[in-house]
């Protein structure tokens, strides 16, 4: 009788704790070197979920000086709840299904030349901070960051081009002055 109950209360607490997870958060930059002055976006997708239902989540944004957060996309299959809790944050219920989840797409702007880290942050101390998981008893970490090589405003190949075809037409303009023939003097004089 007491294997009995120990084996079922073992058997409870696996069936208690949900399924297994793997949790994989991915950042996924627009560009990998946007240049100064533009804008890009990053998506924040998580994978490894193992079919658990997803019934909430909740992060941060931080940066380092060289970008700067100008706004967040909660997917639309989430209720965008980003007003009332952190920076960004959505819920679904019923929860949401799948083994791969776009939570959001961060939109920044590219402010300073060199490399700039980006991130987003859980403190899991905060009760409206991580990835809720239908079946977990508590919230899994969303912290993760990603880095960009902010690059100089690039010339436009238009302009080489352009200077390449004035230099030709300045060229060809120099040639044709050199073949007109100076008034009263006739291309094929004849000496007597």
């Amino acid at each position: 009788m007491r294997k009995t109950l120990a084996a079922l209360a073992a058997l409870a607490a696996i069936l208690m704790t949900g399924p297994a997870h793997a949790l994989l958060v991915q950042l996924v930059p627009s560009s990998s070197t946007p240049a100064i002055g533009s804008s890009f976006s990053v998506q924040v997708a998580v994978s490894g979920l193992a079919g658990g239902e997803v019934t909430g989540f909740g992060f941060d944004v931080v940066s380092t000086p060289g970008v700067a957060w100008t706004s967040a996309l909660v997917n639309p299959i989430f209720d965008d709840e980003s007003a009332i809790f952190p920076d960004v944050a959505g819920s679904a219920f019923p929860g949401v299904m799948g083994d791969t989840l776009v939570l959001a797409t961060l939109a920044f702007d590219a402010l300073t030349l060199g490399v700039a880290t980006l991130g987003i942050v859980s403190d899991l101390a905060d009760p409206s901070e991580g990835l809720f998981v239908a079946g977990l008893s508590a919230a899994l970490n969303l912290t993760q960051s990603v880095s960009v090589a902010i690059q100089p405003i690039p010339e436009p190949e238009g302009w080489l081009l352009l200077a390449a075809g004035l230099v030709a037409l300045a060229g060809r303009m120099r040639r044709a002055r050199a073949l007109v023939p100076i008034a009263g003097v006739s291309a094929r004089s004849s000496v007597a």
